[in-house]
C-alpha cells in the first residue's frame, strides 16, 4: 500500500504512527514535515520505499536510511531493508534512538570516526549483526543500545566504557582495541 502525506500540511509523525502496518510499502513525506519519530514505522517490515519531498528542510533519504538534512544524525534505517552491509557516511555524528532497531537483514554496520553518540535502542533487535566496531571518539551510548541483538563482540576503539545498561539482554563480549579494525 501507498500513503501519500504530501497533500497534508503535516508537521510531525509521532512514535508508532504506522506501527505494524504489513501492507504499507511506500510512504511520501511532505516538505513541511519537521519531526519524524525514529519508531514511527516500527514493525512495518514491508515498507521499502520512503520518498521525501526535495523541498523538505529537515530530512533526506539515501539507500533506505533517513538522515537529518545536514547528515549529522542518522535518524532511521527502514526495517525491511535488504541491504546486508551499511557503511555510515563520514560526517554523521549521532546514530539516533532506535535508528537500526529491528533491522534483521543487516549483517555489518561500519561507523565512521565522526560518530560520537549512539542513541538508546539504536541497534536493538538487530538479529543479523554479530559484531560492531565503535569509533574512538564515542562520548555517549544510550540505554539498551544493543538490546536483544545477536552481537557476539563489541569492539571499542577508544576509551569509552560500555556498561550493562548499554547492553540490555545482549550477551556480547566487549573488547578494547587500539585500532578500528583488524
Amino acid at each position: 500500500g501507498l500513503i501519500l502525506l504530501y497533500q497534508l500540511s503535516l508537521k510531525e509523525i509521532r512514535s508508532f504512527a504506522f506501527y505494524d502496518c504489513p501492507k504499507l510499502t511506500t510512504i511520501e513525506i511532505p516538505r513541511d514535515l519537521e519531526y519524524l519519530a525514529p519508531d514511527a514505522f516500527n514493525e512495518s517490515k514491508n515498507l521499502d520505499e520512503v520518498i521525501i519531498d526535495k523541498e523538505n528542510q529537515h530530512y533526506i533519504i539515501e539507500n533506505d536510511i533517513i538522515y537529518t538534512k545536514e547528515k549529522k544524525t542518522l535518524v532511521l534505517c527502514l526495517e525491511g531493508t535488504q541491504r546486508k552491509h551499511i557503511s555510515v557516511p563520514n560526517g554523521v555524528e549521532k546514530i539516533g534512538e532506535s535508528a537500526f532497531s529491528n533491522c534483521e537483514n543487516i549483517e555489518a554496520i561500519e561507523l565512521p570516526d565522526s560518530v560520537t553518540k549512539i542513541g538508546s535502542c539504536a541497534f536493538a533487535n538487530c538479529t543479523g549483526l554479530t559484531e560492531i566496531y565503535l569509533p574512538p571518539y564515542i562520548t555517549e551510548i544510550g540505554i539498551c543500545a544493543f538490546s536483544k541483538s545477536s552481537l557476539r563482540s563489541i569492539y571499542v576503539c577508544g576509551n569509552y566504557s560500555v556498561d550493562d545498561r548499554c547492553l540490555g539482554f545482549c550477551s556480547a563480549t566487549v573488547r578494547h582495541k587500539n585500532t578500528a579494525r583488524g
